[in-house]
């Protein structure tokens, strides 16, 4: 994690702590140990207790189902009692087909975006989309999608404008440009469009980082995994994940970090039919084809 100036944040502050936190407990050996099984039942205990006053149990044993092992044991328990909320709300409201809720905290924004994963096509890069042409700059990505086909993404962006000038208004506007976006009545590049020339211009890049992508089909048994590594600018998540797009390729998963300018994002993907990218044809020209990406959006 890089802690320059132009790089360090509150929320990597946030980060480090937590980690720090949790070291301590593992080496104190004040950490309670419990096997996978038992740890998601406890999971599922805690939330289900602090819940079943505002939702059927019924609801809640469902809804804790539908939910993959790695989701309930990555988020805090606070997150998903968060997020059953949020879904429950999407589930009762029959006109809105997408919600986002905006949380700030310690300097950063946090969207969370709650719609059908069949609403449009390429739904993962069009929400990055949105908050490149707003100029956020995207830091974080959790991705997920229950089994019963409700979409949790959530993006933890940092706003381009000073502390203070982040109204109510424009995370009102965000929002909107999303749900937009998301139902077809507007597009990623009108937005990019309206935005042009309102941001605040960003530092200007004084390295040329070298653009490599790697594709792993040896680390993982379910996913094929693609590395990229490039010189970050403003809108280069929308394009990279545009193109995965446009290969035929679906994202389960994504890590986003930036090191000193330099990107490192690493994609989980599968194609349409849910398998792996094994073909060796087919693995060489979907490195082409997202290296030309980002080096003809770097000439623009």
């Amino acid at each position: 994690m890089a802690v320059g100036p132009e790089t360090w944040n509150e929320w990597k502050e946030n980060l480090l702590s937590e980690l720090y936190s949790k070291v301590m407990e593992e080496l104190s050996g004040t950490r309670t140990i419990y096997s996978t099984d038992e740890l998601l039942a406890k999971i599922k205990k805690d939330i289900s207790e602090k819940l079943c006053l505002i939702y059927p149990p019924a609801w809640l044993d469902e809804q804790l189902q539908y939910m993959e092992t790695r989701y309930l044991l990555i988020t805090p328990p606070e997150k998903i009692m968060n997020h059953l909320h949020m879904i429950n709300r999407l589930n009762m409201d029959t006109e809105e087909k997408v919600l986002v809720d905006v949380i700030l905290d310690k300097g950063m924004a946090e969207f969370t975006v709650y719609t059908y994963d069949n609403i449009t096509p390429g739904l993962f890069s069009k929400i990055a989309g949105v908050l490149a042409a707003a100029g956020y700059n995207i830091l974080d990505v959790q991705i997920y999608t229950t089994t019963k086909g409700i979409v949790v993404d959530t993006f933890h962006a940092q706003d381009p404008y000073p502390e203070g000038v982040s109204s109510q208004l424009r995370q009102a506007t965000v929002r909107k440009h999303i749900c937009e976006v998301l139902t077809g009545t507007t597009t990623v590049e009108s937005l990019f469009g309206k935005y042009a020339n309102k941001l605040p211009k960003r530092k200007t890049i004084t390295f040329a980082a070298q653009t490599q992508v790697e594709i792993d089909n040896e680390s993982s048994d379910d996913f094929t995994i693609i590395d990229v590594f490039a010189a970050d600018k403003q809108g280069l998540l929308y394009i990279i994940t545009k193109t995965i797009f446009e290969l035929g390729l679906a994202v389960y998963s994504s890590k986003i970090a930036t090191h000193v300018e330099q990107i490192v994002d690493v994609f989980y993907v599968k194609d349409l039919n849910g398998n792996k990218i094994t073909e060796h044809d087919r693995v060489t020209n979907i490195k082409q084809r997202l290296l030309e990406a980002i080096e003809e959006y770097w000439k623009l």
